[in-house]
């Protein structure tokens, strides 16, 4: 049986922490971003509202924001 070659291991660098930028305070109109707000769903009907926040973000928005992962 023939021994099995691996390819050799490239070197690697750690990456550095990812730092969130907060939300800017201004109010700006062209930043109209629906937050999900996560921490709704273990609440009663939590789930389906958040299922309605993000249904409404992605057809008529485009983008949305995530919050409480």
């Amino acid at each position: 049986m023939a021994a099995v070659q691996h390819a050799p291991l490239l070197p690697t660098r750690a990456l550095p922490n990812y730092t969130q930028v907060p939300e800017s305070k201004f109010d700006l109109e062209w930043a109209d971003l629906v937050t999900l707000d996560l921490s709704k769903f273990d609440q009663p009907g939590g789930k389906q509202a958040l299922a309605q926040q993000l249904k409404d973000a992605v057809h008529n928005i485009g983008f949305f924001y995530i919050k409480n992962l």
